[in-house]
């Protein structure tokens, strides 16, 4: 079983002051994806909130590395179910939940969101059907 280290990093964020048209749905919602990206594990967490005074979603992604390249392909169940993983995911929500919330919070209203990461399945993501090079 190889050992992993992991980073987390944001890509998009949106937050939106005003009534939300998501009041029928719950106030918070975090999915969670895994796939192949050579000798790496690729995560990609999305973060969607509202609440009476807006919404809120962004887009965070996490590398799970393993700690010694050896050049063959990252076996994606493995990873899924390494304490790296959990780690990784954890770090994903944590950057999630508070960039959403301070930039809510320079529009004078917050999100109540958990501290702690709610519960999530990780589905895993079908490989890109163009897996080769974009320019030939």
């Amino acid at each position: 079983m190889a050992e992993y280290k992991y980073e987390a990093f944001l890509s998009r964020i949106e937050v939106i002051r005003g009534p939300s048209s998501d009041v029928h749905q719950e106030p918070s919602q975090w999915d969670v994806a895994i796939e192949e990206a050579g000798q790496f594990v690729l995560l990609t967490g999305v973060l969607r909130t509202h609440c009476d005074a807006g919404m809120g979603q962004a887009l965070v992604h996490g590398a799970l590395l393993p700690t010694t390249l050896d050049g063959s392909k990252a076996d994606v169940e493995e990873a899924r179910n390494s304490v790296a993983a959990s780690g990784c995911i954890e770090a994903m929500y944590d950057l999630a939940r508070r960039s959403v919330n301070m930039q809510a919070a320079v529009m004078d209203f917050s999100f109540d969101l958990a501290t702690k990461a709610p519960k999530v399945s990780v589905d895993l993501k079908e490989p890109h059907e163009h897996s080769g090079p974009l320019v030939s």
